[in-house]
């Protein structure tokens, strides 16, 4: 992380071509490419406090997405800080494989379980904290959706007058 953000802040015109000919030699993912290309492009141009600034806003969401999980983590098994940072970048990569059922059921389990039972939670209670974790991913999901349709709903009542 720290060579990517030295090359993303000094040397962005050498990331770019790195990572353009790395994307000639991958088959897939043509969207994903094209928008990573296209940001890392568009940044070439930008001054070095800008892109400090993206990377420290890029730090700062990254540690407040994973810290809830950290906190939950230590909080209901007896594994330390690091251990816990170690499940939850586990469950962070092995979501990233593009096999989601609907609502991602199995799958979110599958990478919590995994990184538990590597660090030395029992089967039982990996199981347990995948499925609440789980659970809180869906709530999450629910609760943004019913705020976004709410305001929605309230934003074209409020032209309609």
């Amino acid at each position: 992380m720290l060579v990517f953000s030295y090359y993303f802040i000094f040397h962005t015109k050498q990331l770019y071509k790195l990572l353009l000919s790395l994307s000639k030699k991958i088959k897939y993912f043509h969207k994903s490419k094209k928008v990573i290309l296209d940001t890392l492009e568009h940044c070439a141009v930008l001054n070095t406090s800008s892109k400090l600034h993206i990377l420290l806003v890029s730090f700062f969401v990254w540690f407040f997405s994973l810290f809830p999980w950290i906190f939950i983590i230590t909080t209901l098994t007896e594994v330390d800080i690091k251990k816990a940072i170690i499940v939850t970048i586990i469950a962070l990569v092995a979501s990233f494989i593009p096999i989601h059922p609907p609502g991602g059921i199995g799958t979110v389990e599958g990478s919590w379980l995994i990184g538990l039972i590597l660090v030395g939670i029992s089967y039982g209670t990996a199981v347990n904290i995948s499925v609440f974790i789980h659970s809180i991913f869906l709530i999450q999901i629910i609760l943004l959706y019913s705020i976004s349709t709410l305001s929605e709903s309230y934003g074209k009542i409020l032209r309609h007058r």
